[in-house]
């Protein structure tokens, strides 16, 4: 997925688990439906906390 900023005109690539944040980031979605969803989508074991990546500005 790319993204087009028309006031920078930069392009942005982003990778897999920043296009699911960038889909479910939208204001109808949880924080934890959000990491929950990732975490089955990626296969990531539930040890590793999602919380804290999910938050980073």
């Amino acid at each position: 997925m790319m993204l087009y900023d028309p006031m920078t005109e930069n392009v942005h690539i982003l990778n897999p688990s920043s296009r699911f944040l960038w889909e479910h980031l939208d204001g109808h979605h949880e924080l934890e439906d959000i990491e929950r969803k990732m975490q089955l989508h990626f296969t990531i074991p539930e040890s590793i906390n999602l919380e804290i990546f999910l938050k980073f500005k």
